[in-house]
Protein backbone atom coordinates (compact mmCIF):
# COMPACT_ATOMS: atom_id res chain seq x y z
CA UNK A 1 0.00 0.00 0.00
CA UNK A 2 0.91 3.65 -0.15
CA UNK A 3 1.87 5.67 2.93
CA UNK A 4 0.61 9.11 3.81
CA UNK A 5 3.42 10.77 1.82
CA UNK A 6 2.72 8.62 -1.23
CA UNK A 7 5.69 6.30 -0.66
CA UNK A 8 5.37 2.55 -0.82
CA UNK A 9 5.20 1.27 2.77
CA UNK A 10 6.34 -2.20 1.67
CA UNK A 11 9.38 -0.93 -0.28
CA UNK A 12 10.70 2.33 1.16
CA UNK A 13 12.58 4.63 -1.19
CA UNK A 14 16.08 3.47 -2.07
CA UNK A 15 17.37 6.76 -0.61
CA UNK A 16 16.38 5.43 2.84
CA UNK A 17 19.01 2.67 2.47
CA UNK A 18 22.81 3.10 2.50
CA UNK A 19 23.13 2.22 -1.20
CA UNK A 20 21.91 -0.37 -3.67
CA UNK A 21 23.53 -3.36 -1.95
CA UNK A 22 21.83 -2.50 1.34
CA UNK A 23 18.53 -1.95 -0.48
CA UNK A 24 18.70 -5.36 -2.14
CA UNK A 25 19.67 -7.14 1.07
CA UNK A 26 17.11 -5.30 3.21
CA UNK A 27 14.22 -5.54 0.77
CA UNK A 28 14.81 -9.29 0.41
CA UNK A 29 15.00 -9.77 4.17
CA UNK A 30 11.30 -8.89 4.58
CA UNK A 31 10.45 -12.14 2.76
CA UNK A 32 12.18 -14.18 5.49
CA UNK A 33 14.03 -16.54 3.15
CA UNK A 34 11.22 -17.15 0.64
CA UNK A 35 12.72 -14.80 -1.98
CA UNK A 36 16.05 -14.92 -3.80
CA UNK A 37 17.45 -11.72 -5.24
CA UNK A 38 19.87 -11.98 -8.15
CA UNK A 39 20.57 -8.27 -7.91
CA UNK A 40 23.40 -5.88 -8.73
CA UNK A 41 23.55 -2.20 -9.54
CA UNK A 42 26.49 0.21 -9.66
CA UNK A 43 26.78 2.61 -6.75
CA UNK A 44 27.11 6.31 -7.44
CA UNK A 45 25.51 8.73 -9.87
CA UNK A 46 23.37 7.13 -12.57
CA UNK A 47 24.97 6.66 -15.94
CA UNK A 48 22.96 5.32 -18.91
CA UNK A 49 25.74 2.77 -19.45
CA UNK A 50 24.88 1.25 -16.05
CA UNK A 51 21.68 -0.15 -17.57
CA UNK A 52 23.75 -2.81 -19.33
CA UNK A 53 24.94 -4.15 -15.97
CA UNK A 54 21.86 -3.78 -13.80
CA UNK A 55 20.47 -7.04 -12.48
CA UNK A 56 17.31 -7.06 -10.41
CA UNK A 57 15.81 -10.48 -10.80
CA UNK A 58 13.77 -11.71 -7.87
CA UNK A 59 12.44 -15.20 -7.34
CA UNK A 60 9.76 -15.84 -4.69
CA UNK A 61 8.52 -19.28 -3.70
CA UNK A 62 6.30 -20.32 -0.82
CA UNK A 63 3.61 -22.93 -0.32
CA UNK A 64 3.56 -24.14 -3.92
CA UNK A 65 3.39 -20.59 -5.34
CA UNK A 66 6.33 -19.23 -7.33
CA UNK A 67 6.69 -15.75 -8.77
CA UNK A 68 9.59 -14.41 -10.85
CA UNK A 69 10.29 -10.70 -11.35
CA UNK A 70 12.89 -9.99 -14.04
CA UNK A 71 13.97 -6.41 -14.76
CA UNK A 72 14.95 -5.38 -18.29
CA UNK A 73 16.04 -1.86 -19.25
CA UNK A 74 15.52 -0.59 -22.79
CA UNK A 75 16.62 -2.95 -25.52
CA UNK A 76 19.29 -4.75 -23.52
CA UNK A 77 18.96 -8.54 -23.34
CA UNK A 78 17.64 -10.28 -20.24
CA UNK A 79 20.59 -11.30 -18.09
CA UNK A 80 21.40 -12.59 -14.64
CA UNK A 81 21.57 -15.90 -12.86
CA UNK A 82 18.72 -18.34 -12.32
CA UNK A 83 18.62 -19.84 -8.79
CA UNK A 84 20.16 -23.29 -8.73
CA UNK A 85 21.83 -22.88 -12.13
Amino acid sequence: GRGAEGGNVCMPAVAAWAGWRQFYLGSSRVFEGTELCDCFREEGPWDPEFERRVEENRFYSEGGVSVSFVTVFGQFPVHGHFPGA
